[in-house]
């Protein structure tokens, strides 16, 4: 004899179980494709902006050569009495009065000791404390620029664009012997780059993303 006991009967579905799955997926599947879309679109936006603001910093303008100017002085560019560095203990013949002018004049504003020497007929200096922070070249300070005042047309040195840029700067991180007066009046140069409103010019070339101040060939940089 046969019986049905233990035996289980495979449920029902429920009437429309079937649909709301297949709504469940169709949902699924449009929510993967507007979270694709929105990826796409972000990253689409992303490039326009991306090209747009490299679009801005590749123009002829006074603010991105302004940027690039700055970009070179504040990068170990100081403004110096000096082109190379002097040598000390330095002795000067009495009879070379130029140089003896220049070494007396930072003696007396403190950046180097003075020892005479008669009976060779020679003065002896070096350097002091405070001079040998000033590394030789007796460095005072960097540009900043402060105001572009013109450019000159592009043109093409080494496949790349140029232009020569006039404009005015300051002084910046300069010591206070700088300030010194005696100094100023042996070294004019020291006086007017010190000034506060100095015009200076500067070669900029077209860079990757941008402007730079080339650091070879002969850049114009007065």
């Amino acid at each position: 004899m046969h019986t049905n006991e233990g035996v289980r009967k495979p449920k029902a579905s429920r009437p429309g179980s079937s649909n709301i799955r297949a709504r469940r997926h169709r949902h699924t599947h449009r929510k993967a494709h507007w979270n694709r879309a929105a990826r796409l679109t972000a990253a689409a936006l992303f490039m326009v902006v991306l090209g747009g603001c490299t679009r801005e910093k590749t123009q002829a303008n006074d603010e991105n050569f302004k940027r690039a100017i700055n970009a070179y002085f504040y990068t170990g560019h100081d403004e110096c009495l000096f082109a190379t560095a002097q040598k000390f203990p330095n002795e000067v013949k009495v009879a070379e009065k130029a140089e003896m002018k220049d070494m007396d004049a930072l003696a007396k504003a403190g950046l180097l000791t003075r020892i005479e020497d008669g009976a060779f007929q020679l003065v002896r200096y070096d350097l002091t404390p405070l001079g040998m922070r000033a590394k030789g070249r007796f460095c005072f300070g960097h540009r900043d620029v402060t105001a572009v005042d013109s450019f000159t047309p592009l043109r093409v040195v080494d496949n790349r664009k140029a232009s020569d840029v006039t404009y005015h700067y300051r002084i910046v991180e300069a010591p206070v012997w700088a300030q010194d007066e005696g100094l100023k009046k042996q070294f004019p140069e020291l006086a007017r780059k010190t000034s506060g409103n100095a015009e200076g010019k500067t070669t900029v070339m077209s860079a990757y993303e941008g402007w730079e101040v080339p650091d070879y060939g002969k850049p114009v940089i007065e």
